[in-house]
């Protein structure tokens, strides 16, 4: 059979209550259900543990950037034998040594 005619609009209703509910709101309900689990210490370690790696990783960008800076101002310049690191001889990589 048929459903009758109000159901429809209620479930609009709780849709839109639904809806209406911020996503601050959400994530403080979340992190207040963490906090109070027994959880809480892994999921510390692992918040933890991430924010290391990703400041590692950057720490470790920057000094590879450092550390190749020479090459890309070689690279900049066109100044092939001081991209190579040798005195005056041509490197191998060109393509028509």
């Amino acid at each position: 059979m048929t459903e009758p005619l109000s159901e429809p609009s209620s479930r609009a209703a709780a849709a839109d209550t639904s809806a209406s509910i911020s996503l601050f709101s959400e994530i403080r309900r979340t992190a207040a259900l963490y906090w109070a689990s027994g959880e809480r210490r892994r999921l510390l370690i692992l918040a933890a543990s991430i924010f290391i790696v990703i400041a590692a990783t950057a720490h470790m960008q920057v000094l590879l950037n450092a550390w190749n800076q020479p090459f890309y101002d070689a690279l900049t310049r066109k100044d092939v034998p001081s991209s190579s690191g040798s005195s005056g001889s041509s490197p191998c990589w060109q393509p028509y040594c």
